[in-house]
């Protein structure tokens, strides 16, 4: 349903070093690379990053980003971390959803709320 999601950053360098972290411990990497934004994805372009306007935070909600499993997401989480992410919530088994719901919760350079997820369906 949905084809791709885009993030508006306030520096394209600052966010491409967190999200080519985070991208290869989930399996993913950067697919198109230009001036006026940054694809990643597995196959195709799915999560692109884009210059903002004037500097201006990123909007509120959050991504979920689907995961291989627990260790892909503890090493995901361990990844964005080390690469300027702020802790939003460990790694855990989450008591919604299926009883194999695993999660953990990271903030980006730019503020945008990320969950990494393995086990949600």
């Amino acid at each position: 349903m949905i084809d791709h999601v885009a993030l508006e950053v306030r520096d394209l360098t600052t966010a491409a070093r967190f999200y080519d972290a985070l991208m290869h411990a989930l399996g993913g990497r950067r697919i198109d690379d230009a001036p006026d934004g940054i694809g990643y994805g597995r196959d195709r372009p799915e999560l692109w990053l884009m210059p903002g306007r004037d500097g201006a935070p990123p909007p509120g909600g959050h991504i979920a980003i689907v995961a291989a499993g627990r260790r892909a997401v503890d090493a995901a989480h361990e990844a964005g971390l080390a690469a300027g992410g702020r802790d939003a919530g460990a790694p855990a088994p989450r008591a919604f959803g299926p009883p194999s719901y695993y999660s953990g919760y990271l903030v980006d350079p730019d503020g945008a709320r990320l969950e990494l997820v393995s086990g949600s369906r």
